[in-house]
């Protein structure tokens, strides 16, 4: 009779250690057995026995190449937009693992998209800017050791892994590959007051992903592909409190966005190698393929005449002879390229 009541009491204390956890029965077992079946004593020894098997699969898979993967983008800020104003706040980062199988994992997705976010989250924005030979002054590279040693944050919720590297020791012991961040920048600038006339914004596009909600200029974008992009647009009015004037008017806002993305897009399906210049293949002399309402104008004339039909005027061109609208920079990222 005892020895019924022990086995029932045992299932039952199985039963409960699994609505708290999602081990499988034999591992529960195993657990509450090393623990004289104290159901928070079997908590910590499930635990400890996650950490030390997930090191165990690291150390094993550490060696192999990971070629596959996703690029996660998130934008928490997009900078000068209708409404109060905000700065910009943005990542990108590639996570690699061994294989397209487990690219398309919705455990590996989904670590994808909360390390994008913890960059955007955490990073800083520069002392000042980078010198003008530095190819990107406002999309800076991320030190891969700080990001890693980062508590991951997640959007929905509070997360279970102190640090992003507990995170991807965790998916390396549920997936048995080799899974490591590659690379990861970010785009973060304090706001610029629209009286000053000039505005920042972020535009982004990730291949097969969605993104941000037209005229919702406050969503937080996520997404995750195989070729993502991150582009620097200007804004400059004369006079100054044009830009005040026009930012107050939701509709500009959402046709600037419009145009924003078709130029992540073109970057994305273009492969541009820089803004403009003689040299090379550049952004600006490319027909605008990636925007329906260009009419076949190449970027630059595109920019320009959608900056004079909303009458951003400005008596100072830049340097590549833009006025009002212009592509300050952008970088393109392809998996394992």
């Amino acid at each position: 009779y005892s020895s019924v009541a022990s086995g029932s009491s045992s299932l039952k204390l199985v039963a409960e250690l699994r609505k708290r956890t999602t081990v499988g029965v034999q591992k529960a077992r195993e657990a509450l057995m090393a623990t004289n079946d104290d159901v928070e004593g079997a908590l910590q020894w499930l635990e400890k026995d996650r950490v030390s098997s997930g090191q165990r699969t690291a150390e094993k898979v550490g060696s192999r190449f990971a070629g596959e993967g996703l690029i996660g983008v998130a934008v928490l800020s997009r900078g000068s937009c209708h409404g109060p104003p905000l700065g910009i706040r943005a990542a990108m980062v590639e996570l690699n693992c061994e294989t397209d199988f487990v690219g398309r994992n919705e455990l590996f997705r989904k670590l994808s998209q909360d390390l994008a976010f913890t960059a955007a989250f955490m990073a800083e924005p520069p002392p000042s800017l980078s010198p003008a030979n530095e190819p990107h002054p406002f999309i800076r590279p991320i030190e891969l050791a700080h990001l890693q040693g980062a508590p991951l944050m997640i959007r929905d919720g509070a997360s279970k892994h102190p640090s992003v590297s507990d995170a991807i020791r965790d998916i390396i012991a549920a997936v048995g590959e080799n899974i490591k961040i590659r690379r990861a920048v970010s785009f973060v600038h304090n706001s610029i007051p629209p009286p000053l006339g000039m505005g920042l914004r972020v535009a982004c596009y990730v291949h097969g992903a969605l993104a941000i909600p037209p005229g919702n200029p406050s969503a937080v974008m996520e997404a995750q592909g195989r070729i993502g992009a991150l582009v620097a647009v200007g804004l400059r009015t004369s006079p100054a409190s044009r830009l005040s004037e026009l930012l107050a008017k939701p509709a500009f806002d959402v046709d600037l966005g419009a145009l924003e993305r078709g130029i992540a897009r073109q970057v994305v399906g273009m492969r541009p190698e820089r803004v403009h210049g003689d040299r090379g293949n550049n952004l600006y002399s490319q027909p605008f393929d990636m925007l329906a309402s260009s009419g076949g104008q190449t970027v630059q004339k595109t920019l320009k005449s959608w900056g004079e039909e909303q009458k951003l005027t400005d008596e100072n061109p830049l340097e590549d002879g833009m006025t009002g609208l212009s592509v300050v920079e952008f970088l393109r990222w392809e998996v394992g390229e």
